[in-house]
């Protein structure tokens, strides 16, 4: 039994589902460690040193050679994005870790032959996709030899920043999964440089903050909101280190949407208020999206009038060209943006076909358009169809947000489509299409 660990845990007054979170681990895997029977990869390791404050050592680890654990085999689906021979290709968890051995230690592409030969070539697609750089020859130093976290430099800052636009551009597709695997092996290093004066910390604190509040995306996916509210919080504190305006407000924009899902409507108002306290010192397309996120909010208040000005300046105040706006890499916002925006804010005022016009304004932008947000508007879309009585369009929809929901993995999604499925229950509760489809939700 690992009683270090033990007593630290007892000593924060932590629960085992609350370290577990800490861990980026399931709470099976915690146990595990705790009961001396299986030892945490390096990376968790590191992501609970930090996060406890902690040595290996006072944590039980030994870091000069402790065993790996061999955890259960999970599989990812990463599809190849090629219009012409659009293939899904499974890959296991030790594929994707292969992956994220190389982009973190900047292996050559050699090491793809640790991967199995039919799914090599999709590797090196993931690869070419992603257009990394392999990691400078410094840091391959510091993060194989365990050099301390202040030997980092700005050549080692680049290649963390380019790993965030990495995963990034992973999560935007239907690879959440693989950037859910990529993140943790960084992004501690990152957090626990930002926390140490140096000349390079308000750049470390920018990426931790980045970081952060991508992985608070990717853990809502899996419908746990209490990790997002708290990498929310923490993406917050980072970015008041990097004294960034923009990335404060991005990352107060992901702590409301947190409250959101977590059905606290009135602390995610406050929250979107306090990003429009900010708002003239902001990027264009941050602006655009502070005022449509915060229309919606008031529409669930019942401040119509508010809500209508605020959705008309953030189409106003949206750039031409986003991609060329200065936080356009975390901002999370494109037109597809003022499309879901547009329509939930009329949807919460009862005005159903105008919410369905607003939706469909995405229809312009679907190549643009993060799959994990289409099928947010998709899920919308159909309960806009069920509020209007539009049957087909209403099983349309439902079909596509569930099948779309388990091509990307992600629980809220498949959350959202069964809910709308549900309420299409009540409406047509005789109704035979509506009965087939619930073998989607088996």
């Amino acid at each position: 039994m690992n009683k270090k660990l033990l007593e630290v845990r007892l000593r924060r007054r932590l629960t085992v589902v609350q370290i577990s979170h800490l861990a980026q681990v399931s709470e099976k895997t915690y146990r595990r460690w705790e009961a001396g029977t299986n030892f945490p990869r390096m990376y968790n390791l590191d992501l609970l040193c930090t996060t406890l404050h902690e040595t290996p050592e006072n944590l039980g680890f030994d870091p000069a050679g402790y065993a790996h654990s061999v955890e259960e085999e999970s599989k990812i689906e990463f599809v190849v994005d090629d219009a012409s021979n659009p293939n899904v290709v499974t890959l296991r968890k030790e594929e994707v870790e292969t992956i994220a051995y190389m982009l973190q230690l900047g292996s050559g592409v050699n090491d793809v032959a640790k991967v199995d030969n039919s799914r090599r070539q999709a590797i090196l697609e993931i690869l070419g996709i992603t257009g990394m750089v392999l990691m400078p020859e410094p840091f391959r130093e510091l993060v194989v030899s365990g050099v301390r976290t202040s030997a980092i430099g700005m050549e080692s800052l680049d290649h963390f920043h380019d790993l965030v636009r990495t995963c990034w551009k992973l999560s935007s597709g239907s690879e959440m999964s693989v950037a859910e695997q990529i993140l943790p092996t960084f992004l501690p290093k990152v957090m626990a440089y930002a926390r140490q004066q140096s000349p390079y910390q308000m750049l470390a604190a920018g990426i931790a903050s980045q970081g952060l509040q991508l992985n608070s995306i990717l853990v809502a996916h899996k419908l746990d909101m209490s990790a997002k509210i708290a990498m929310c919080d923490q993406a917050i504190e980072y970015a008041q280190l990097s004294r960034d305006k923009n990335m404060l407000v991005a990352a107060i924009i992901q702590l409301a949407i947190a409250q959101r899902y977590a059905n606290q409507p009135k602390k995610a108002l406050q929250s979107y208020q306090l990003a429009l306290h900010h708002v003239n010192d902001i990027s264009p397309l941050l602006q655009a999206r502070v005022y449509v996120e915060a229309s919606e909010s008031l529409a669930v208040s019942g401040e119509e009038q508010g809500a209508l000005k605020l959705l008309t300046k953030g189409y106003e105040v949206f750039p031409d060209n986003p991609q060329e706006d200065v936080s356009h890499l975390f901002a999370d916002c494109g037109r597809y943006t003022l499309a879901l925006y547009n329509g939930l804010t009329h949807c919460e005022l009862g005005e159903y076909k105008a919410a369905w016009s607003g939706y469909e304004t995405i229809n312009s932008e679907k190549a643009d358009t993060p799959e994990r947000i289409r099928l947010e508007i998709v899920n919308n879309q159909a309960v806009s169809a069920i509020s209007m009585r539009d049957l087909d369009l209403a099983v349309k929809h439902i079909t596509e947000g569930a099948v779309g929901a388990k091509r990307i993995d992600s629980s809220k999604r498949f959350d959202e489509a069964q809910n709308a499925y549900k309420l299409a229950k009540v409406v047509w509760p005789m109704e035979k299409l509506i009965k087939d489809l619930a073998p989607l939700f088996h």
